[in-house]
């Protein structure tokens, strides 16, 4: 796709058709999307064991999902601020709407599960030194065979005052209790689905990333997450990239599983005459 997500054109598609403003996030998803994990040291407690779960996942063609909680960014699904002086003004007590939202919200927050990839590998310093353990970890190299619920993350400055959406959302909520509806609005639909994809905005000093996420509904909240099959996630394993700082414990582990998987297997090397700043690759299976 030529255009670049634009963020009134979204608003203007979710304002018309909500469902339709899924399709336009999945429409800017690539056709190959790539995964950064970390191979700990043994100055990390129960480090072969956390490796090898890594492992047996990519192995066993899953892809481990978090819950918001455990990522490293406290603003995760989080673009939203209640706006009191504005609920004041149309006559709402504030700190009866800030309890049902933040209970509702993070009611959905708990349900909605979560992993992350970038789309590039080779010239990516950050994402290697910053997700793959200092290069000591390997990247996965992705193509999507459905991006049903991959979309790609936007970044903003700052985050977003909100005071119709939470009272519209109680208002109906209310209505349906008191049996004066039969279904909600088509309003209380478009700001459900504005909640999720809310879930996709980080603030602009993480744009390096390029991000782009899975947002997984999960009915039974979870503490950390779990694994899922490549086939509801909508992927296919394409290569295995190793970092070059990968032991070779590890990089003999990572081959052997490109032969089960029967998908390419890079090792991404240092070259001292290059004037490049970004690392080479040699193809080793």
């Amino acid at each position: 796709m030529g255009e670049r997500l634009d963020i009134n054109t979204l608003m203007r598609i979710l304002d018309d058709n909500p469902l339709k403003a899924i399709e336009y996030m999945n429409s800017f998803v690539p056709e190959y999307l790539y995964k950064y994990s970390p191979l700990l040291g043994e100055h990390y407690i129960d480090y072969e064991e956390e490796n090898n779960k890594k492992l047996e996942t990519l192995e066993n063609n899953q892809i481990w999902v978090s819950n918001y909680k455990v990522l490293n960014d406290p603003f995760e699904f989080k673009m939203f601020v209640l706006d009191k002086e504005r609920l004041e003004k149309y006559g709402w007590n504030k700190d009866f709407v800030e309890n049902i939202v933040e209970n509702t919200f993070e009611s959905i927050r708990e349900r909605i599960l979560v992993t992350s990839f970038t789309n590039k590998v080779n010239n990516n310093m950050p994402l290697w030194a910053h997700y793959a353990n200092n290069h000591s970890g390997y990247c996965v190299k992705y193509r999507v065979l459905s991006p049903k619920i991959i979309f790609p993350v936007f970044y903003e400055p700052v985050r977003v005052k909100i005071a119709k959406i939470p009272a519209s959302i109680i208002s109906e909520m209310l209505n349906l209790y008191e049996q004066k509806l039969n279904k909600p609005a088509k309003e209380y639909d478009m700001f459900n689905i504005l909640l999720y994809l809310s879930f996709l905005c980080k603030h602009e000093i993480w744009s390096y990333e390029n991000e782009f996420r899975i947002l997984y509904p999960w009915y039974i909240p979870t503490k950390k997450g779990l694994n899922i099959s490549l086939d509801e996630a909508g992927l296919v394993v394409d290569s295995i990239y190793i970092g070059f700082k990968c032991n070779e414990e590890y990089e003999e582990r990572l081959i052997n599983i490109g032969k089960d998987l029967n998908c390419k297997v890079y090792k991404m090397i240092f070259d001292d005459y290059s004037i490049a700043y970004e690392l080479s690759m040699k193809r080793i299976r």
